[in-house]
């Protein structure tokens, strides 16, 4: 199953105006979205290590995410098959 991974940076001094990611609609069909998984991480920066929360975020309506997921997958196998057509090219190209 695939998921979109949601990492937001809020400014605070706007704090107030925002609304908060998960209370707007979804994008495809305006219902409601949820939290499904959370994860924490560290990541490596030059001030030190940053602790970041990432966010599994699914659509409630079912056949929105079906569609989502579906759409998706095939996203992941085009950008597949155009990296290994660019690697086989360069191969080619080392060759000749």
């Amino acid at each position: 199953m695939h998921y979109v991974e949601a990492f937001v940076i809020i400014d605070a001094s706007n704090m107030n105006d925002k609304v908060p990611y998960l209370e707007q609609p979804c994008e495809r069909c305006g219902g409601k979205k949820a939290i499904s998984k959370v994860r924490n991480g560290k990541l490596q920066n030059l001030s030190g290590v940053s602790k970041i929360e990432y966010s599994q975020i699914i659509c409630m309506d079912k056949t929105c995410q079906k569609e989502f997921e579906t759409r998706l997958q095939e996203k992941t196998e085009k950008e597949a098959a155009i990296k290994l057509k660019r690697e086989e090219n360069k191969a080619a190209r080392v060759r000749a």
